[in-house]
């Protein structure tokens, strides 16, 4: 699975990054079930808008191509995020690295959930409906 994902990172990063660097502005839409890699290149977040659909498994895959490392917050967290037992969370945090992808599984509720680089300021939004 790991491999899948890895690969689905690399080809759907190189859209994006080639998309920032023409200066385009993505806002897809996801179907659910998917698997998303989200990049974070000069504390800009790409795509910085998802949009899914609520109810289905999906994946956010998160790295950065930059140097420093970075702090992905996701709040508010949304129920399906918490494990079974575990207490609901204000946020998610998570460190980013570029030597490493960092995926997060969970089946979407509908809301509105921010994301951001704690570090360098990129934000981003996941929109469920």
């Amino acid at each position: 699975m790991f491999n899948r994902i890895f690969f689905n990172y690399l080809a759907i990063s190189g859209l994006l990054v080639t998309a920032a660097l023409r200066g385009e502005t993505l806002n897809p839409t996801f179907p659910a079930g998917s698997e998303i890699a989200v990049v974070l290149s000069k504390d800009r977040f790409f795509p910085s808008e998802i949009r899914l659909r609520a109810g289905m498994p999906t994946t956010l895959v998160f790295s950065t191509v930059n140097r420093k490392p970075a702090a992905l917050v996701i709040e508010p967290v949304p129920e399906s995020f918490a494990q079974p037992g575990e207490a609901p969370k204000a946020e998610i945090t998570r460190e980013l690295g570029n030597d490493r992808v960092t995926a997060i599984s969970f089946e979407p509720q509908k809301g509105s959930y921010r994301f951001h680089d704690a570090l360098g300021g990129g934000r981003g939004v996941l929109i469920v409906e």
